[in-house]
């Protein structure tokens, strides 16, 4: 999967194509509709890719578990924001 994701954000940020907003809103709905881990993943990341504020809450908060948290990091490498991941993944505290 990882390198399926990396393949394809590659090229999205090399291609800059003019559908963003195409993209916005498929991988929202992969964040936070999909019934699979897979397409999670990729939405995560996708979203990173993005760049956009908004759904940074919910990525922080799915790499708090295990098996989201390399996909989180990578989306939140990507330059949606710079924060000190070791705190943000590590804090029990909620972050609302």
């Amino acid at each position: 999967m990882i390198g399926y994701v990396d393949a394809t954000i590659k090229r999205l940020t090399i291609l800059q194509p003019p559908i963003y907003r195409h993209l916005y809103a498929f991988g929202k709905w992969l964040l936070t509709e999909s019934p699979d881990r897979g397409p999670l993943k990729f939405g995560i990341v996708l979203m990173g890719a993005i760049r956009n504020q908004s759904v940074v809450r919910t990525i922080v908060l799915l790499g708090k578990h295990d098996e989201f948290t390399l996909y989180s990091v990578v989306a939140l490498n990507w330059g949606i924001i710079r924060l000190n991941l070791f705190d943000t993944f590590l804090s029990k505290q909620s972050i609302y």
